[in-house]
């Protein structure tokens, strides 16, 4: 006789537990200076069967500075830094600035609060349910203006359960495509 393990369903919560859920977050993260860490991402795409996966680095402080660098399969280093967003194509070649480029700052600042747990206060950017499964705390956020929804439907970010800082984040696409984030050997100061 076969048996079967039960898991458990993601539970949305009640808002009054979503509300102490996003305090906890936001206290464990508001002292944050820096963020160190090694992600791994993976790109599924409906009209490909393969996955795309790129390995990198990435720095966060409380600056507001992101530094975000890809070293495999390729090298590509975003960041942005006194709210400028520069692109980094090569290890030979110069950075180039991308002068007003306001998407590319609102993806950015997107990412790096998603990274910090921050995005949980941008109640005007973003729609904001909070689940639960297994024990582990999830924030599903949905745009609410157009310059985001027009590219994401739907960021989640995965808390870990101990240190209640972003260890994965996942982006669907309009097209429902999506982009998983998974972060590791994570340092903070």
């Amino acid at each position: 006789m076969m048996s079967v393990a039960a898991v458990q369903a993601q539970q949305k919560v009640p808002a009054a537990q979503a509300k102490t859920m996003i305090a906890k977050i936001n206290a464990a993260t508001k002292k944050l200076k820096t963020i160190d860490a090694s992600f791994t991402q993976t790109k599924e795409m409906k009209m490909m069967k393969d996955k795309m996966t790129a390995e990198g680095a990435m720095h966060y402080d409380c600056r507001g500075n992101l530094k975000w660098e890809y070293t495999s399969p390729y090298y590509c280093l975003f960041s942005l830094e006194n709210n400028k967003v520069t692109v980094k194509a090569d290890k030979s070649k110069e950075k180039s600035s991308i002068p007003g480029a306001k998407m590319f700052q609102g993806i950015a600042q997107v990412m790096m609060g998603s990274i910090s747990g921050k995005g949980l206060q941008n109640t005007s950017e973003f729609d904001i349910d909070m689940y639960t499964q297994d024990g582990q705390w999830m924030a599903y956020l949905s745009p609410k203006k157009p310059r985001f929804k027009r590219f994401i439907s739907q960021m989640r970010l995965f808390f870990d359960k101990k240190t209640l800082m972003v260890n994965k984040v996942v982006i669907v696409e309009k097209g429902g495509d999506r982009t998983i984030i998974e972060m590791h050997n994570m340092k903070t100061s």
